[in-house]
């Protein structure tokens, strides 16, 4: 029941001019938590799953970004989004052919689009999951322990499982 990288793509594509550019096979991966990056050694402090966002500040530097890439992946971390337009106007192909072999997801955004619109958006889905997949496992502990009479499962659960 955790955020999927797809779900987080398909809900908001149109609002943030998202666009797939590699790795869309990998994009069944979970989201735990989205982070802002412009440093790959963060990286390091991640625990998996996260899915980060980044403006490309380093793209002068040769190599920067499939060094960072590779390092999510090694970390399983869920994915990128980049920013483009400032810093970096496409991701480099060397990047692109990467990232498809492996199944690393990299969506691009354009340089208008608010990117802490975009984390908030995708911060606030991740907190209301995690309240949903609380209350459900809750709700289980009581039927369990037999706290729960047969008219409250149904309310609890009717509309999500169609009982």
């Amino acid at each position: 029941m955790a955020v999927r990288f797809w779900e987080l793509y398909e809900e908001t594509k149109e609002q943030f001019r998202l666009k797939i550019v590699a790795g869309k096979a990998g994009m069944d991966t979970v989201v735990s938590w989205v982070h802002m990056l412009e440093d790959e050694t963060i990286v390091s402090r991640f625990h998996g799953e996260e899915l980060a966002i980044t403006t490309g500040m380093k793209a002068n530097e040769p190599g920067w970004l499939l060094q960072l890439v590779q390092r999510m992946s090694e970390d399983d971390c869920a994915g990128i989004i980049i920013n483009t337009g400032m810093y970096l106007e496409k991701v480099p192909d060397e990047v692109i052919a990467w990232c498809d072999e492996h199944n690393f997801p990299i969506l691009q955004m354009p340089w208008e689009i608010s990117i802490t619109e975009l984390i908030q958006a995708y911060c606030m889905r991740i907190i209301d999951q995690k309240q949903i997949e609380k209350k459900i496992g809750n709700a289980f502990r009581e039927i369990i322990k037999g706290h729960m009479s047969k008219e409250s499962i149904r309310q609890e659960f009717g509309e999500r499982y169609n009982i």
